[in-house]
C-alpha cells in the first residue's frame, strides 16, 4: 500500500512538472548589444516565437544559428520567468564592420582580380571564417591559373568595432607535374590513359604545367574514352592534387572505376514498322561484339529516325530498350517504332528576319507548303539558308496545323548585324610581293529598296589591289534569282595591269553572265559574253617570238558556255560530294584573236574519321587555234603546282621564260583538318600536273609533282582565305634549283 502511495506521488509530480512546463510560454524576445544589425534581423533568425512553449533545444539550436550567421563574434541568451511566461534577452556582440581591404605584393594578378575572389566587401561584417574564406579564394583564383604555393599571410587591425584587412601575398610559382598516377584502372595500361590527357608529367621536352580546367577535362575525357570502349558505368571516383611545398612539385591521383564492360548483341526492330523491315535493318551500322556504347545507339536510333522523316513522319517516336542477355553475356537492343502519321505541311512561318525580304528566304527552301514533310528537303533548306552568308543562327520547330495530320513549319533566323562589308589592308604574296586592297561589298543587296539597298539577296562587290607587280580594279554585281526563278544574272567590268618579268600586261574589259539551276538545282547550264583590250608593253630583250608578236593592243570578244554539276553538302564548308563543270569558250565573235578553250574541272570532297576532309581536284585543258600567249595554259606556283615558281612548269623559250601550252594536266590531292573551330585549318597536299606546247605532245610520264603542308585562315568578318603553303618539288625544272618555297596568297573570289 505505501509503495503504490509513492508511485501515484510520483506520477503525479510528473504530470505536474509537463503541465507547469507547457505552460511556459514565451511572452516576449528582447536584443541588446546590436547596434548594425537591427532586432528584425535578429528575431528572423530565430526559431523561438511569442506566443509559443519555451524550449531549451529550439533556444540552444537559436544561439547556434547566430553565430553561424557571421555577424556575431558572442552570443548569450538570458531567461527571465514571469508571472505570464517568459522574457528571452539575446545578449549579442557584433562582429567588427570592415572599413578597407588592402591586397600587397601581387604581380600576377592585378588588385581589383583578387578582390573579386575574396568573398567579402568593404561594408560586410568581419568574422575569422571569413578570413580563412578569403585566404582559400585567394589561393584557389592563384591554383586555377597553375601557380601553387601561394602564401597568403592576412592582417586585420580592428578599432572602435572597424576592421582593417590587409593581404601580403608571397606569390607561388607554376606547379610542375613530376607524377600522375592513375589506380583502378584494370583494363588499359597508364601510358594509354595518360596519352588521352592534356596535362602531362614533367620531362625533357615538356613543362609539366598544371591547370586545374585541363585536369577537369582529362577527367571528362577519360570517362568518354571508357565509355566508348563499353564501359557505361565508369566514372571517377577521387582526384587528388598533392602538391609538395619543400620540393616545389606536384603529384596527381586520379582513382578510376570502371564498372563490367558490355558487348552489343542483337538488334530487333518492334511496332508499326510501316516498311520492310529488311530496309530499316540497312539502317542499323553496328556490329554485333562491339563495344556496347550509348552514344553509338542514340546515332543508330537517329539514323532510323531520319529515314522515317525522310519519309514523311515527322512525329515518329523510336526508343532503344537494351536488355542483359544472360545466355550470350551481351546487351540486346530492341529499337521500338510508333511512326505516327504522315505529316504535311501546312504553313511555313518565317520569324526574325528584320532585313532579308521574305521571298528571298522561301526560294532557299526546298520544302513547300502543301507537300509531304521530308527531313531530307528540310535538311538541304538550312543549308542552303546557311550558305547565304546572313545568318548567325537558323532554328526550325513545328507546331500543330489545323488536323491531325499536317504542321506548320516554323523558321527562325538570326540575322547578322550587318551583311555589308569595307575591307582594307595589305599583306604578302609569293607571287605579287607586297600587295594591298580596299574594298566595298553588300551581299545582301536589293538595288530597288532606296535608300537603304539591302535585304534582296543580290552581291555587288568594288575592289582594288594593288602591289609592287599589279594594280586592279573591279566591279561586279549579281543577282542569283531573276523573277524569283532560279536564273542567275550578273555582269563585270575590270581594269587590271600586271608586270611579269618579261613585260607588262594590262586588261580592260567586262563580261555579262547567265546562269540557269535545273534538276533540283543539282546541274547549272552558264554562258557568258565578254569583251576585252589586251595591251601587251614594256617587252625585255631577248623575249620569244609569240611574246612579240602580241606587243600592242588586241580585242578578244568571247562566249564562254559551261555545265555544271554540284552535289557539295556546302558551298561555303563542303565536306562531301563534288563539283564537276565543263566549259567551252570561243574566241571570235568580232576581235583580233580567234581561238578556242576547253576545260574540265572537278573536285570531290570526301569526309574521313576525326572531321578530316579529304579534296580531290584535277584539271584538263586544251586549247587551239590562233591563242595568244597571255590566255594560254600556265602552271607551277600557288594556284597550281606547289613547290615550284609561278609559271616555271611547261614549255619555255631559249632565255628560259614561260611561253605557255595548248595542253594542261592538274591533280591536287590535299587531306585538311581544323585547328580551331572553321576559322583555322592544317593541311598536308600532293600535287601533280604539266603543260604541253600541242595536244599531240601530251604525255602523263612528264607530270611534276610536288608535295607539303600548310595552313588556311578564313577571318569570319572580312570573308577573305589566307592560304600560307610550304612546297617540296619532287622533280627538276629547267632553269630553277630544286627547292622547297613558301607561297602565300589571299583569295577574294570575283
Amino acid at each position: 500500500m505505501k509503495k503504490t502511495f509513492f508511485f501515484i506521488l510520483f506520477l503525479f509530480f510528473l504530470i505536474g512538472e509537463t503541465g507547469f512546463a507547457q505552460d511556459r510560454k514565451v511572452i516576449s524576445i528582447k536584443a541588446e548589444g546590436n547596434e548594425l544589425v537591427s532586432s528584425e534581423r535578429i528575431f528572423s533568425l530565430l526559431q523561438t516565437k511569442v506566443g509559443e512553449s519555451f524550449s531549451e533545444i529550439t533556444i540552444n539550436e537559436d544561439v547556434k544559428r547566430l553565430y553561424k550567421s557571421g555577424y556575431f563574434s558572442d552570443v548569450k541568451v538570458v531567461e527571465q520567468e514571469e508571472k505570464e511566461g517568459i522574457v528571452i534577452l539575446i545578449k549579442v556582440e557584433e562582429n567588427p564592420i570592415i572599413v578597407n581591404i588592402s591586397i600587397r605584393d601581387n604581380r600576377i594578378f592585378r588588385k581589383s582580380e583578387i578582390g573579386k575572389a575574396v568573398p567579402f566587401k568593404v561594408g560586410d561584417l568581419y568574422s575569422e571564417k571569413k578570413l580563412k574564406d578569403a585566404m582559400i579564394a585567394i589561393n584557389d583564383l592563384y591554383e586555377k591559373k597553375g601557380i601553387f604555393f601561394t602564401e597568403v599571410k592576412p592582417e586585420v587591425k580592428i578599432i572602435e568595432k572597424k576592421a582593417t584587412i590587409l593581404f601580403y601575398l608571397k606569390e607561388g610559382k607554376a606547379g610542375r607535374i613530376t607524377e600522375i598516377q592513375i589506380e583502378g584502372n584494370k583494363t588499359f595500361s597508364d601510358k594509354k590513359l595518360k596519352r588521352l590527357m592534356k596535362i602531362k608529367e614533367r620531362g625533357f621536352f615538356r613543362l609539366g604545367t598544371f591547370k586545374k580546367e585541363a585536369l577537369k577535362e582529362d577527367e571528362k575525357k577519360i570517362v568518354v574514352f571508357y565509355k566508348e570502349e563499353g564501359f557505361p558505368n565508369a566514372q571517377i571516383n577521387e582526384v587528388k592534387v598533392v602538391p609538395d611545398k619543400e620540393k616545389r612539385k606536384i603529384a596527381v591521383i586520379i582513382v578510376i572505376d570502371e564498372g563490367a564492360r558490355f558487348y552489343l548483341g542483337e538488334r530487333k526492330i518492334e511496332g508499326s514498322i510501316i516498311f520492310p523491315p529488311d530496309e530499316l535493318k540497312e539502317k542499323l551500322f553496328l556490329k554485333a561484339g562491339s563495344p556496347y556504347v550509348e552514344e553509338d545507339i542514340n546515332r543508330e536510333k537517329e539514323s532510323l529516325r531520319a529515314y522515317y522523316l525522310d519519309q514523311g513522319f515527322l512525329l515518329a517516336r523510336i526508343e532503344p530498350s537494351p536488355v542483359f542477355n544472360s545466355a550470350s553475356g551481351r546487351i540486346d537492343v530492341t529499337y521500338k517504332i510508333e511512326p505516327g502519321n504522315l505529316i504535311s505541311i501546312e504553313e511555313i512561318k518565317i520569324k526574325g528576319n528584320n532585313i532579308t525580304k521574305d521571298n528571298v528566304i522561301r526560294r532557299e527552301l526546298k520544302i513547300k507548303p502543301g507537300e509531304i514533310f521530308s527531313g531530307k528537303k528540310l535538311r538541304k533548306s538550312i543549308v542552303n539558308l546557311s550558305d547565304l552568308g546572313y545568318f548567325n543562327d537558323i532554328d526550325v520547330d513545328t507546331e500543330p496545323g489545323s488536323q491531325a495530320d499536317k504542321r506548320d513549319l516554323i523558321l527562325k533566323v538570326d540575322e547578322m548585324e550587318k551583311t555589308g562589308l569595307f575591307s582594307f589592308g595589305g599583306g604578302y604574296s609569293s607571287i605579287d610581293k607586297f600587295i594591298g586592297f580596299a574594298g566595298v561589298e553588300q551581299r545582301n543587296f536589293d538595288w530597288k529598296d532606296w535608300p537603304h539597298f539591302v535585304g534582296g539577296g543580290q552581291s555587288i562587290k568594288l575592289r582594288a589591289d594593288f602591289g609592287a607587280k599589279r594594280r586592279n580594279f573591279f566591279l561586279s554585281f549579281t543577282n542569283p534569282w531573276i523573277f524569283d526563278k532560279p536564273i542567275s544574272f550578273g555582269f563585270d567590268a575590270y581594269s587590271t595591269k600586271k608586270e611579269w618579268n618579261e613585260y607588262t600586261e594590262k586588261r580592260i574589259g567586262g563580261d555579262i553572265r547567265l546562269e540557269r539551276r535545273f534538276l533540283d538545282e543539282l546541274y547549272i547550264l552558264s554562258t557568258m559574253v565578254k569583251s576585252e583590250e589586251i595591251e601587251i608593253s614594256d617587252l625585255e630583250a631577248g623575249t620569244s617570238a609569240d611574246l612579240k608578236k602580241e606587243e600592242g593592243k588586241n580585242r578578244i570578244n568571247s562566249i564562254t558556255v559551261g555545265l555544271t554539276r554540284d552535289s557539295r553538302d556546302s558551298k561555303i564548308k563542303p565536306t562531301s560530294g563534288s563539283r564537276n563543270s565543263v566549259t567551252v569558250e570561243y574566241a571570235g565573235l568580232g576581235g583580233d584573236k580567234e581561238f578556242t578553250k576547253e576545260i574540265l574541272d572537278s573536285t570531290f570532297y570526301f569526309p574521313l574519321p576525326k572531321n578530316f576532309i579529304l579534296s580531290q581536284h584535277l584539271q584538263f585543258g586544251i586549247a587551239y587555234g590562233n591563242i595568244p600567249i597571255y590566255e594560254k595554259f600556265y602552271a607551277g606556283g600557288a594556284e597550281t603546282i606547289r613547290g615550284y615558281q609561278e609559271l616555271s612548269v611547261g614549255p619555255q623559250d631559249a632565255l628560259s621564260n614561260a611561253v605557255g601550252g595548248k595542253s594542261i594536266l592538274l591533280e591536287n590531292l590535299e587531306i585538311s583538318h581544323p585547328l580551331y573551330k572553321d576559322i583555322l585549318y592544317w593541311a598536308v597536299f600532293f600535287d601533280a600536273g604539266n603543260v604541253w606546247d600541242e595536244i599531240k605532245n601530251f604525255d602523263l610520264g612528264e607530270l611534276k609533282k610536288g608535295v607539303g603542308a600548310g595552313i588556311r585562315i578564313k577571318v569570319p568578318f572580312f570573308q577573305i582565305p589566307i592560304r600560307i603553303d610550304y612546297g617540296y618539288p619532287l622533280d627538276t625544272v629547267s632553269g630553277e634549283k630544286k627547292e622547297g618555297r613558301v607561297h602565300f596568297t589571299m583569295q577574294w573570289g570575283f
